[in-house]
């Protein structure tokens, strides 16, 4: 079908100058851990003794040495058009290697934005200059130690996310909890960017570090303020050119594979937001024509076939433009719903992206040969699959309800179920949707142990739960009302069908999410949404052989009011429950977020406090 339209974001003229924010986003954001700690020292949380003390300001917030003049300053208080000239940025060099050294081995296999090696070479100068500048006594950083600094810390702060990790222990080697070292890190982030030069023209590692304070604030579940964070890079990489296939000055290789991975990068999660959380998009694709990265560096091996660290983000990439060109646009909204229009999507998707991936990656049968060597294979893959598995979920998800039952719609039901193209959309969403919870479960299993905090269980993996969960729940509530009969009876009468598994892999859902909301707040407000819901579900679905149960048997309708009745009835031969259940029908009431699960946008569940009483992340 092409190309189609789409409504772009047209990127505005504003100050270079980040005042715009939000005046509590100084304050660092939770990051999603439920421990309550009290807080540290500054000092120790950024790794230094009390003799060592008088190198900070007298300030209980010290951020920086200023410089060795009688008349001190503190950058809290200096005028926003002339910051005071910065010695060096304080920070205890074992503490930073450590959190460098897990980043480049847990955290960059995410993104795959920093390369290892050129990254270590410049990590190296700058703890150069920094010295050089304790030397000299006057000598101030430059900006782009300055901007570097940023990118050491924004890379901290995403590596502090990790922790508690099981193959990195910080006795010794931070004197303060990695949530207090976390919450003081992102304070001094935050001064040092304040402080910067509003005149400063961004690069290549302005980029970077933007990208990584847009993660930090997504594993906290700062949505919005991520979004914010992610509108301050793209007019960065805008004015940078990174847009560009051809910036108009001399690049190496490396340098231009880098201006393109961070590039797309950025497009990802701009097509993320507008996709799933329904934002307008900030990258217009039509003024843009850099080059896909080539992918051509530092392989993990050659033969039979090549794989590098940044295949598997290359097909993330791909998956973005695909949604972004086939799910993204205002047509869609009623496309959705066309059987005929989302088959021919779902071929193109088969084709462009899924009969595309390396066999390391394939979705049936992966080559696994290499994993022993390269573990990081492993948890790419599943997060790969998350991300097709899911995009295929989204794109059936207007045939969950193919009833349109829970659509707010009060008029007479359908007398026969769907048939045809609109019945085998909604097998495949179920199945897709059962799909992302198992790679869900997997992905939770390869997080090592219920005490480390990877990033994937702060953001990724609750809210994909929580969309499964609501998709799962749909489909039931749409299968029970539809049939104007209970779930129970349903699967009795029909215990060949796939219902009864899927009812069982939603039970197994909601008990792992019921687990994650002790550790992470999208899953614990992901609970509070759908726990009603659960149990309603629950009370549809007695059967001995799944729950067990005790007392009398309930039946329910979609609208979730039961009426005991005598446990053996239900089984009774010739017994109809049609003249029961049908005056009902029409007092249906379903959650008030429920037809917003059908169309795929997750803005429902970031953005509506007043649905879920004020609850929010």
């Amino acid at each position: 079908m092409g190309r189609r339209n789409r409504t772009a974001r047209q990127l505005g003229d504003r100050p270079r100058s980040r005042s715009n924010r939000r005046d509590n986003e100084s304050a660092p954001p939770s990051s999603g851990d439920s421990d309550d700690e009290a807080p540290a020292d500054p000092v120790k949380a950024l790794g230094y003794s009390p003799e060592n003390q008088t190198v900070m300001l007298q300030t209980a917030m010290c951020i920086m040495n200023p410089t060795r003049s009688e008349n001190r300053h503190s950058p809290l208080s200096a005028a926003p058009g002339n910051p005071p000239k910065r010695k060096r940025i304080c920070l205890k060099r074992v503490m930073v290697d450590f959190l460098i050294g897990l980043f480049l081995d847990q955290v960059n296999r995410v993104y795959e934005m920093i390369h290892p090696v050129s990254f270590q070479t410049r990590y190296n100068a700058w703890w150069e200059s920094q010295d050089r500048c304790d030397l000299e006594g006057n000598a101030a950083l430059t900006a782009d130690d300055e901007d570097f600094g940023l990118l050491v810390l924004r890379i901290c702060l995403v590596s502090t996310q990790y922790l508690p990790h099981p193959k990195y222990p910080t006795t010794g080697i931070l004197e303060s909890t990695p949530k207090s070292t976390q919450r003081w890190l992102y304070t001094l982030a935050d001064q040092v960017e304040k402080s910067q030069s509003p005149m400063r023209r961004p690069s290549l590692v302005t980029i970077q570090h933007r990208f990584y304070h847009i993660c930090y604030l997504k594993n906290s579940s700062k949505i919005r303020e991520s979004w914010f964070a992610l509108s301050d890079a793209v007019k960065d990489a805008h004015e940078l050119g990174l847009h560009l296939k051809d910036p108009g000055i001399p690049l190496s290789e490396l340098e231009m594979e880098l201006r393109r991975r961070a590039f797309w990068n950025l497009y990802a999660w701009d097509r993320f937001m507008c996709t799933y959380l329904g934002r307008w998009p900030l990258i217009p694709e039509e003024y843009c024509d850099v080059e896909l990265p080539h992918d051509s560096l530092q392989a993990y091996f050659v033969s039979p076939y090549i794989l590098t660290p940044f295949t598997d983000r290359l097909f993330h990439i791909k998956t973005a433009r695909f949604m972004s060109a086939f799910m993204s646009p205002p047509s869609w909204k009623t496309d959705q719903y066309d059987p005929v229009i989302v088959a021919d999507f779902a071929q193109r998707l088969q084709e462009l992206i899924m009969d595309q991936l390396p066999p390391a990656y394939q979705l049936i049968g992966p080559d696994t040969s290499w994993d022993a060597s390269e573990p990081a294979i492993v948890q790419k893959r599943q997060t790969l699959y998350l991300m097709l598995f899911g995009t295929k979920t989204l794109l059936y998800k207007g045939f969950v309800d193919p009833w349109k039952i829970l659509s707010g719609d009060k008029k007479m039901l359908p007398p026969t179920p769907p048939t045809g193209l609109a019945a085998s959309h909604q097998r495949t969403v179920v199945e897709s949707t059962c799909r992302v919870i198992e790679v869900i479960t997997e992905l939770y299993h390869l997080s090592h142990s219920d005490d480390t905090r990877a990033s994937e269980r702060l953001f990724l993996l609750p809210v994909s739960l929580v969309e499964s969960i609501a998709t799962l729940s749909m489909y039931l509530l749409s299968v029970q009302t539809g049939e104007r009969k209970p779930l129970r009876y349903i699967m009795e009468i029909s215990p060949g069908t796939h219902l009864r598994s899927t009812y069982e892999i939603f039970v197994d859902a909601f008990a792992l999410l019921r687990k994650q909301a002790q550790r992470s707040v999208i899953a614990k407000r992901g609970l509070k949404v759908l726990e009603k819901l659960h149990d309603m579900l629950h009370q549809a679905s007695r059967d001995s052989s799944l729950l067990p149960q005790g007392g009398d048997t309930v039946i329910a309708t979609g609208g979730f009011s039961g009426v005991p009745m005598a446990p053996d009835k239900t089984s009774q031969p010739g017994f109809s429950l049609e003249s029961f259940l049908a005056p009902q029908a029409a007092s249906v009431v379903f959650p008030e977020w429920m037809p917003l699960v059908g169309i795929g946008d997750r803005s429902w569940f970031f953005d509506d406090g007043p649905v879920f009483d004020g609850f929010s992340v």
